[in-house]
């Protein structure tokens, strides 16, 4: 359940950020950007910046579970930001040595 909770976060974030990107190229339409470039600078933003992303939906999950009553689970889900930026720095770390 908790995984599902998380992934369906992480669709809806991702869903956001790619409309958000549209509309703002379709507001700014005056740079006469492809389309394409557009979904090419989607694409590196969300390889750059997943962890964070994730991470993040991961303390809002937590925050709602403590606001919910369920302190157990808030305090066992409330590890999980921490854990995926350490793991993703120490990635990274290992891709450029």
């Amino acid at each position: 359940v908790v995984l599902k909770t998380v992934f369906m976060l992480w669709k809806l974030i991702l869903y956001l950020v790619i409309l958000i990107k549209i509309f703002s190229y379709i507001r700014n339409n005056k740079q006469n950007k492809s389309l394409k470039e557009l979904i090419e600078k989607m694409k590196e933003f969300i390889l750059k910046w997943y962890p964070v992303i994730l991470a993040f939906i991961c303390l809002l999950y937590s925050v709602g579970l403590g606001i919910a009553g369920r302190t157990e689970e808030a305090q066992y889900s409330a590890h999980w930001p921490g854990t995926i930026l350490l793991f993703a720095l120490a990635i990274r770390q290992r891709r450029k040595s």
